[in-house]
């Protein structure tokens, strides 16, 4: 059996950079300007490509939600129903709110401190006091890693606020995966190899929010069937051909010849 290099960074590569990206984490790495700047510019044109790819909360689930799905096999993210998954989705928004009125608080503070209203110092102070978070995050670790062997990413499903405004971003995506219903089998597979249970084979165009540009749908162990799940790349395509440049020729045919 022959080993091809492209075989194997499509099964590995999402996985290697995890791995990179986890590793940042615990060495203390601090991601600067232009890492975030970059992780912007891959939005607007994958989606929420750094929640598949390279948040350490996501990988940390997903590498759980693996011994999960060994243990539980079939019933592994079965525990909720998909109709109540998606009601209980919106809770993010709650989180959201939650969050940016403690932002808020933190820049009001000293605003309303000058204007002689109560401070909501105390309230913060408490909320954010160092014992109460060391345990709010102890507790949150054992509860978010014993649902990930049930349930395929809970925190990104349920908690993230992150999740919701990445998710409003990637609907401008610039490529967008596309399903040929003609050529589509409605196998599923591509369906219960999404991690966020996202409808694909009832959507031509999968622009959902929910989507974390895994790319597993379309991966080795995604969709069987040649041409059926596809990234629609004739946008960026397009882009380019309105810039006649040297570069922009040179990009459409690497791009022409991977489909």
């Amino acid at each position: 059996m022959k080993f091809k290099l492209t075989n194997f960074i499509k099964k590995y590569f999402r996985l290697i950079v995890q791995i990179l990206f986890f590793s940042c984490l615990i060495f203390n790495f601090e991601y600067g300007i232009i890492i975030w700047g970059l992780f912007t510019i891959l939005t607007l044109f994958l989606g929420r490509i750094y929640c598949g790819f390279f948040c350490t909360i996501g990988v940390y689930q997903d590498w759980v939600g693996n011994l999960g799905k060994k243990i539980l096999k079939d019933k592994f993210d079965t525990l909720i129903p998909r109709k109540t998954s998606k009601i209980l989705s919106y809770f993010r928004y709650v989180v959201m709110t939650a969050w940016a009125f403690f932002a808020t608080s933190f820049f009001t503070t000293n605003i309303m401190g000058k204007i002689g209203s109560p401070s909501p110092n105390a309230i913060v102070n408490l909320a954010f006091s160092r014992e109460i978070v060391g345990v709010a995050v102890i507790i949150s670790f054992c509860i978010f890693t014993v649902l990930s062997l049930l349930v395929r990413r809970p925190y990104c499903k349920y908690f993230c606020h992150g999740s919701v405004e990445a998710g409003a971003l990637s609907f401008a995506r610039i490529i967008k995966l596309k399903r040929n219903p003609e050529l589509c089998t409605n196998c599923h597979r591509c369906e219960k190899i999404c991690p966020m249970n996202v409808p694909i084979t009832n959507l031509e165009t999968v622009c959902d929010g929910s989507c974390i540009s895994c790319f597993q749908c379309i991966g080795s162990k995604g969709c069987p069937k040649k041409g059926a799940l596809y990234l629609d790349v004739k946008p960026l395509k397009n882009i380019f051909k309105r810039n006649e440049t040297v570069f922009g020729k040179i990009l459409i045919k690497k791009i022409n010849k991977s489909i």
